[in-house]
């Protein structure tokens, strides 16, 4: 048993999986449902800036209302003296709360402001997890986040709502900018799906008949249409980190041993939670990392079914080589007790059999050759 892991931990650190401990190898081979975060993990976690609306009082079609009033906008922080904010200043606005962040959402935000001097400076930043950011701008108290954070702020116009809603049916993330309250800008950013995620998922539903989930904060249009692309079997969207917790929760309760996949800090208490929490490695957080149970090094995800693989054959080379060894020596001590056995079946059952089974837990450390 333990040449067996130790080949298998072995085996998974070349293939770039780095295992804590045989205990989670033999967990992952019991592994029956999976469940991933999207951003990072289905997609590659660089999103880009698609689109940008200024929400001004002269534009009639998106116009915010605040009880039923159009707002001019002010001078943010008394550093935007206008009354018509245009698309590079609700950047600007948006990269003062975002600088500091390393959301990938965030640094999607900082790529798109052109000049880099035009960021302001915030101060009383305060992110609320899964949700959006806060901060303050000048005299101005400035917010970026979800729509539906935006929501529980502000009241937004139904031409607002609709104009976010064109671009969430795009498949990309609205963050809302909001200042005192007001919304004052739309930001779109979209992620792209890794090439690799559909033949993996396929895998892992076909050949390792694993349940495979989508648990994400972003809003329910865009993570659909990422499931659809990605050919994930189900999707949970706008979750917060304790309702990923309590997704992962009902998983176990269904299927037993869960497995769920992340990077962000937002998924550290559902990787904590799972019976084995995979991190993507160097593209993690510290926070992933340090509560993950297994790390993929290379943040590649195709080297998971074959991973699952690796974790059943060493359970069940284990469970062999348990059988083959008491099976030999129950027969040689039958022989035994009737008077035929000899000396050298005793060293056979004991150093031979020893011999052997070493030699098929070895074996797990091959690596098996290219299929032509």
């Amino acid at each position: 048993t333990p040449v067996s892991v130790v080949t298998g931990l072995s085996r998974a650190a070349r293939m770039g999986v780095l295992v804590k401990g045989g205990a989670f190898l033999e967990l992952s081979s019991r592994v029956r449902a999976i469940a991933f975060d999207k951003t990072g993990t289905l997609t590659y976690g660089k999103p880009e800036v698609t689109e940008v609306v200024a929400l001004n009082a002269t534009d009639d079609a998106f116009a915010a209302t605040k009880n039923g009033a159009a707002f001019a906008a002010t001078d943010i922080g008394n550093a935007l003296d206008t009354t018509a904010l245009t698309a590079d200043d609700i950047l600007a606005i948006a990269a003062a709360l975002e600088q500091d962040s390393t959301h990938p959402l965030a640094r999607a935000v900082i790529a798109a402001v052109k000049d880099k001097s035009a960021i302001l400076q915030a101060t009383d930043i305060a992110e609320i997890a899964g949700r959006g950011i806060t901060g303050t701008v000048g005299d101005t108290a400035v917010a970026v986040g979800s729509l539906s954070f935006a929501l529980s702020l502000a009241e937004l116009s139904l031409a607002v709502c609709k104009r976010a809603a064109a671009i969430e049916n795009s498949a990309a993330t609205v963050l809302v900018v909001l200042a005192n309250n007001i919304p004052i800008g739309l930001i779109g950013v979209k992620d792209v799906v890794r090439k690799e995620s559909p033949a993996l998922l396929g895998q892992l539903q076909k050949n390792q008949t694993l349940h495979t989930v989508m648990l994400t904060g972003d809003n329910t249009v865009t993570a659909q249409a990422i499931a659809r692309e990605a050919g994930i079997e189900a999707v949970h969207a706008e979750l917060l980190p304790d309702e990923k917790m309590e997704q992962i929760e009902r998983l176990k309760s269904e299927y037993g041993t869960v497995a769920m996949v992340g990077d962000g800090i937002n998924d550290a208490p559902a990787l904590a939670l799972a019976d084995v929490g995979i991190a993507m490695g160097a593209a993690s957080s510290d926070t992933a990392i340090q509560v993950a149970d297994v790390a993929l090094m290379a943040n590649n995800i195709e080297v998971l079914p074959a991973f699952f693989r690796l974790a059943r054959k060493v359970v069940s080379t284990i469970h062999v080589n348990i059988a083959f060894a008491l099976s030999i020596k129950v027969v040689v001590m039958v022989l035994a007790i009737i008077g035929v056995a000899q000396m050298w079946m005793a060293i056979f059952a004991d150093v031979g059999v020893l011999i052997l089974v070493l030699l098929y837990s070895m074996r797990l450390g091959l690596t098996p050759r290219p299929k032509k």
